[in-house]
């Protein structure tokens, strides 16, 4: 029984593969638009593009990435995840240096979530990154707007900063903001908030201790929060 159940494991990874590609050849994407060509039901056709194209940003192929997803876009208009899709191609186009288009996505992302609430994507925490990583004072009040409708909002901003990575965001967000506007009491307190939640060594997940950590601190965002906060 253990034995079947492991070839069944095994199989199950196998058959992920075509849409998990860490390369682009024109093996790859041959292989890939073939076994697509295949799906039947165009929502499974649209996640196994996006999480194809998840894959190789991972991966720093940027321009194969958003081809991807421009593709989603243009073929499956009625994905349910779209605010997804475009939460991605905003990633891309700032690692590409394009953080105008990034901008401009990561609004689609929101306005699409604000027409259909069941679909959340962290959009809107990224727009707040954006803002401060690229000295971008003018997108402050709209970052601001937003986490303010949150809060007041079903469940407030718990719900939405689910993992420490998020709340990490959250509070580095803040501490800029609040530096900026000169307000560096505020700053400096949201600061050592964002330090704490990143020297977590445990998610607060029973099961999944390790998920949502922050375990990037080599980041000017961080040496920045350290700065505010005075170490």
């Amino acid at each position: 029984m253990l034995h079947s159940c492991w070839l069944c494991a095994g199989s199950i990874v196998s058959r992920s593969d075509w849409y998990t590609h860490s390369t682009w050849t024109n093996e790859d994407a041959e292989q890939f638009w073939s076994r697509l060509r295949r799906t039947r039901k165009p929502q499974m056709a649209a996640q196994y593009v996006r999480i194809q194209a998840q894959t190789l940003e991972q991966q720093g192929l940027f321009d194969e990435a958003l081809m991807l997803l421009e593709y989603i876009l243009a073929n499956y208009p009625e994905s349910f995840d779209l605010a997804q899709v475009h939460h991605q191609i905003a990633s891309c186009c700032e690692k590409k240096g394009q953080v105008s288009a990034a901008v401009g996505h990561l609004r689609s992302a929101l306005r699409i979530e604000s027409q259909n609430p069941s679909y959340l994507t962290h959009a809107w925490l990224s727009l707040g990154r954006v803002a401060v990583e690229h000295g971008l004072r003018e997108l402050y009040p709209e970052f601001l707007s937003i986490a303010e409708a949150k809060e007041a909002g079903q469940g407030g901003l718990e719900c939405h900063l689910v993992f420490p990575i998020d709340r990490y965001e959250f509070f580095s967000i803040l501490a800029i903001i609040s530096r900026d506007k000169g307000d560096l009491r505020n700053a400096r307190v949201h600061a050592i908030s964002a330090l704490a939640v990143a020297d977590l060594k445990h998610s607060g997940f029973r099961y999944h201790a390790k998920i949502g950590l922050v375990r990037k601190t080599d980041t000017p965002l961080y040496r920045d929060v350290q700065k505010i906060a005075g170490q």
